[in-house]
């Protein structure tokens, strides 16, 4: 099953400050039912209850210590990369 998901203007979009995206995303038949059915039980769109589960994603990561060790070694193999291509 495929959910289509439209960034707009709600509280987490708002605060997120990002342009409107719309992404599409495959779900099991069985993820997808606990989705909407989570989402009924919340009185949200499934769209919002998706937002709110990866803004709360993000934010946890944003404490992971390991994950941020991750990041921040991309991070300079990136710029390493793009130093190397302004030569």
């Amino acid at each position: 099953m495929s959910v289509m998901l439209s960034y707009e203007r709600s509280l987490v979009g708002t605060l997120r400050g990002g342009m409107p995206k719309t992404m599409t995303l495959r779900l099991s038949d069985e993820l997808a039912a606990d989705l909407e059915a989570m989402a009924r039980v919340d009185d949200v769109p499934v769209s919002e209850a998706i937002r709110v589960a990866i803004d709360e994603r993000i934010k946890s990561r944003r404490d992971d210590k390991q994950f941020q060790a991750r990041l921040r070694r991309l991070m300079a193999e990136n710029q390493r990369a793009l130093e190397r291509l302004a030569q």
